[in-house]
């Protein structure tokens, strides 16, 4: 059994090539700190299947918790449910409350809802569902066999952070046995140098 730690697994070739910046794995590391716990590793792969299952089973050697960030769109790219369920030996199953979401989401925005949107209802059989307050796809929490535990958020920073405070900490909170949170305090100091005294001055 690995580890009681986290680790991040940070998907898309936008983050491997310099088109998007990931803050996300920054943010983790801070509320990690903030709770008393470490982060233990932090890997970006490709929008790769296999490289993504791989990646989730190198990981799992070390940790009991993988949280992942993207790829939980309803773009062909976005494979993240697909790699966790391969990882978790799992197949993926439509989620009424998953589709109920979506669907409430684009009737308050008075968007049109296309069809392919429901591959975002695709979640991990018998994965517990994290809700997104704030964007269209849900996240989840699925195990694998040896009872590796892995956390699906959305990529996009705002949801990715709304999804970690409200769900994941909780969460961590409680498989941890965290009791209170750290309170950091920086405390910063200036230093003032006197002159160098010159003799000359005091004749």
């Amino acid at each position: 059994m690995p580890a009681e730690n986290l680790s991040i697994l940070i998907t898309g070739s936008e983050v491997l090539d310099g088109r998007v910046l990931d803050t996300n794995s920054n943010f983790v590391a801070e509320q990690m700190t903030g709770l008393g716990l470490k982060l233990k590793q932090v890997c970006v792969c490709d929008d790769n299947l296999d490289e993504m299952t791989g990646a989730m089973e190198f990981l799992s050697k070390e940790s009991s918790f993988i949280l992942t960030s993207g790829g939980l769109g309803p773009t062909s790219d976005d494979i993240t449910r697909e790699a966790v369920a391969q990882f978790c030996k799992v197949e993926l199953a439509e989620r009424t409350e998953a589709k109920e979401h979506l669907l409430s989401y684009f009737e308050r925005r008075g968007r049109k809802f296309d069809e392919s949107n429901l591959k975002q209802a695709l979640l991990p059989s018998g994965s517990i569902m994290i809700p997104n307050p704030v964007g269209t796809a849900p996240g989840f929490i699925a195990h694998n066999h040896e009872g590796v535990a892995v956390l699906s958020l959305s990529g996009v920073p705002s949801e990715f952070r709304r999804m970690f405070q409200e769900t994941v900490v909780p969460f961590l909170i409680n498989e941890f046995g965290v009791t209170k949170k750290l309170l950091r305090r920086v405390l910063r100091s200036l230093v003032f140098q006197s002159p160098r005294w010159d003799p000359s001055l005091s004749r």
